[in-house]
């Protein structure tokens, strides 16, 4: 099936200790947050989350809280037993990067660590059952869509590989809070010029072509259930 509005670079995958590079990064990490990278993370955090590590790499650690309701209301819903703790690698310069776009959007501070914990698990969960692939374009070919054609946007990509001003992506849940503007598909622009890399699974290719003519043809967040349905029309006798 589809991934839906955006991929961005694969990451790998779980286990207690889980080893996490953040999503392939392109072309840099982003600014650094203060001291963040020179200072390490000895002890941070609250509640059940917290960080350690020094230098390149840092642990976020979540602990399964004593007796917590909910979540054996998730594990009876789903089926599934929740570890009982989960320690998740990470590149100090992908933490910065986060930080960074967190920190900007003005959330609120005491929950960075459990927001970026959710962001970079959720993409580590699907880079293990994943049916489509998605190679990040090289940093040398953004820069030049950025110089020379005024790419600002790109449809597909993630908090922890976008290069452009502003991007969309799988999980707005998640991503949101370091910038994510929302899933490709329920954007509507008027203008602009955008770089678009979905993922390559046939599903996410042809809803991608759908919406862009849709886009080409004048669609808008109001819809036109007429127009959608030409589009698909089309390209089906196409």
């Amino acid at each position: 099936g589809s991934r839906g509005g955006g991929g961005g670079g694969g990451s790998v995958g779980g286990g207690d200790d889980n080893s996490s590079d953040g999503g392939s990064s392109r072309g840099g990490a982003g600014s650094a947050v203060g001291p963040l990278s020179d200072a390490g993370y000895s002890d941070f955090g609250g509640g059940d989350f917290g960080g350690r590590g020094s230098g390149p790499v840092v642990y976020i650690r979540w602990r399964r809280p004593a007796g917590d309701k909910e979540v054996r209301a998730a594990e009876e819903r789903l089926g599934v037993r929740v570890r009982g703790a989960v320690r998740l690698r990470l590149h100090t310069s992908h933490l910065d990067r986060l930080s960074a776009a967190y920190h900007a959007g003005g959330h609120d501070r005491a929950l960075l660590l459990p927001r970026v914990f959710a962001c970079v698990r959720r993409y580590e969960t699907l880079a293990g059952t994943k049916s489509g692939d998605q190679a990040a374009i090289p940093a040398a070919a953004m820069k030049c869509l950025q110089d020379d054609f005024g790419v600002r946007f790109e449809c597909f990509a993630s908090p922890l590989n976008a290069e452009a001003g502003a991007f969309c992506s799988l999980f707005p849940d998640t991503d949101h809070f370091f910038g994510s503007q929302g899933s490709f598909f329920d954007l509507y622009p008027r203008q602009g010029s955008f770089e678009c890399n979905p993922p390559v699974d046939h599903a996410s290719v042809e809803r991608t072509l759908l919406h862009i003519a849709e886009l080409l043809l004048g669609g808008s967040a109001d819809g036109s259930e007429t127009r959608a349905k030409a589009v698909t029309a089309a390209a089906g006798a196409a």
